[in-house]
């Protein structure tokens, strides 16, 4: 869907004659909308490319230029059959200042607001298009730029307009676009339809077909099926089921939204060989009284891949029980339960999220696994690793938590340069929350673990070993501010190796018990 936005300015009020393509496309107007003042116009055309395009370039016929400007735009994903989200309210426009609008200045003093808003009816890329009477852009005169809104572009000629977005979670949204401290004349606010799609059940390679929404590919490693754009809501099914298939497959920017099937899961994958899910959205805001469910749920797969998500659910966020290699990257993964749970797998990646729950991540009977750089939202549970070998720990942020980090029953176990933090970094990390942890780091039953170059800090208890941890190595943390930095028996700590520590400002820097 290629978006085309022009301005006219009031030195030159002629009309737009035509929109010329060079690759042939026939763009439809969508709207004209002049301010009161008759000082500028507001004009959106939208037109439908079948293909990629490349160096493609558009005209567009006036005699209202150059006295504005404009600016187009691809919108990946849009429903063709159903461009714009039919709800009455939309689109809406409003001149400046008016009392549907209000009034905004281009005054720190007395910056104002302006405004309109929609009613949505499906998932929608929101658009916000603002004439503005020669000063800056929304929000640069109070530092507040427009609030849920991401600026496109603000183009200066011999005035500017400015050209912000949003994407809606969910159907039903009520969507308010403010603009303030700036001279705006005129704003418009349209909703462009995500593609929507039955949920989709896949099971065995054969089901890989454009009726079950794959958009191209032919399964192979280096042409995976694609399965692209999709909004579904689904109702009485998980949103997208693939299971006991050999082919590589990819899923592309698809939102799931809202499952409330009786098992509540957003997308499951199980005995795939080959998997990608990648910045998508999914979000099950249904959750059961009888077995766990995910907004991802993952069992007896290998290979699988899940990379820019964001993936909500009100049980689990995310799921996975006999695997092997299983990536985890650069994902927000939130769950009221478990942000992250995971059983009897192996070779398992996570790295680069951010992951909140009451436990926030919880990983039993494994082994080979490889956490670094997420960052872990306060709850009751951090991290929690049991029966495990071979895992490495190293440089995230762990957050505030009854129990940072616990290690149970392992072996082979590298801990190093996380940040067990004394101090909220953000209202997301640590809520209302500002008590201190009660474990930054706790060892039940662990052998052959090395704790080093770590912060562990205001704690009630930094470290805490049991009487059966023993051949542990504790080198080069920095303890301090916590209650007991070290809480152990002697003969404990006879059996451990401690070196180059750093203890200050402990209430006690060993608790022997």
């Amino acid at each position: 869907m290629i978006i085309l936005i022009v301005e006219s300015h009031l030195a030159s009020p002629g009309q737009i004659t035509a929109v010329e393509d060079s690759s042939g496309l026939t763009f439809t107007q969508r709207s004209i909308y002049p301010s009161d003042t008759g000082s500028a116009s507001l004009y959106e055309y939208y037109a439908v490319a079948n293909t990629p395009l490349e160096s493609d370039n558009i005209t567009v016929v006036c005699d209202c230029l150059p006295f504005g400007g404009m600016l187009v735009f691809a919108v990946s994903g849009a429903n063709i059959l159903g461009i714009f989200d039919a709800n009455p309210s939309i689109p809406a426009a409003v001149t400046c200042p008016s009392n549907g609008c209000g009034t905004c200045e281009d005054d720190p003093a007395n910056p104002g607001t302006c405004s309109t808003s929609i009613q949505t009816s499906t998932i929608d890329f929101v658009v916000a298009t603002v004439a503005i009477n020669d000063a800056g852009d929304c929000g640069s005169a109070n530092s507040q730029p427009p609030e849920g809104f991401t600026n496109l572009a603000t183009h200066t000629f011999s005035s500017i307009f400015e050209v912000d977005y949003m994407v809606t979670n969910s159907p039903q949204t009520t969507v308010v676009f403010n603009c303030n401290g700036t001279d705006a004349m005129a704003i418009t606010l349209d909703a462009i339809s995500a593609s929507a799609h039955a949920p989709i059940s896949i099971s065995g390679d054969s089901d890989f077909t454009a009726a079950n929404g794959v958009t191209g590919g032919s399964g192979k490693f280096d042409d995976p099926y694609v399965i692209d754009g999709w909004t579904i809501t689904p109702v009485s099914t998980p949103g997208i089921v693939i299971e006991n298939t050999g082919a590589y497959f990819t899923i592309r920017e698809v939102s799931v939204q809202g499952s409330q099937s009786t098992n509540g899961n957003g997308v499951v994958f199980a005995g795939n060989a080959h998997a990608d899910l990648e910045k998508s959205q999914v979000q099950v805001d249904y959750g059961t009284s009888g077995s766990p469910t995910a907004a991802v749920w993952i069992s007896l797969s290998s290979d699988v891949v899940l990379s820019g998500n964001n993936l909500n659910s009100l049980n689990n966020g995310v799921m996975i029980s006999s695997s092997d290699s299983i990536t985890i990257v650069d994902n927000l993964i939130i769950g009221n339960t478990n942000g992250l749970k995971a059983d009897s797998f192996s070779n398992l990646t996570v790295a680069g999220n951010t992951v909140a729950g009451e436990q926030a991540m919880e990983f039993s009977d494994f082994s080979g696994a490889e956490l670094s750089a997420n960052q872990l939202a306060q709850s009751s549970g951090g991290l929690q690793i049991s029966g495990c070998d071979t895992v490495n720990i190293e440089s995230n942020s762990m957050g505030r938590h009854a129990d940072s980090l616990y290690i149970g029953n392992c072996n082979n176990v590298t801990v190093s340069q996380n940040d067990f933090p004394g101090q909220c970094p953000n209202l997301w990390s640590c809520g209302d929350w500002n008590s201190p942890s009660g474990h930054d780091i706790m060892l039940v039953g662990a052998d052959n673990v090395v704790v080093q170059n770590n912060s562990i800090t205001f704690a009630s208890v930094g470290l805490l070993l049991t009487p059966d941890s023993t051949g542990n190595q504790f080198i080069g943390n920095n303890i301090a501010s916590n209650s007991c930095g070290v809480s152990a028996s002697q003969a404990t700590l006879d059996q451990n190796t401690f070196a180059n520590n750093i203890f200050q400002n402990n209430t006690q820097d060993y608790c022997y018990s």
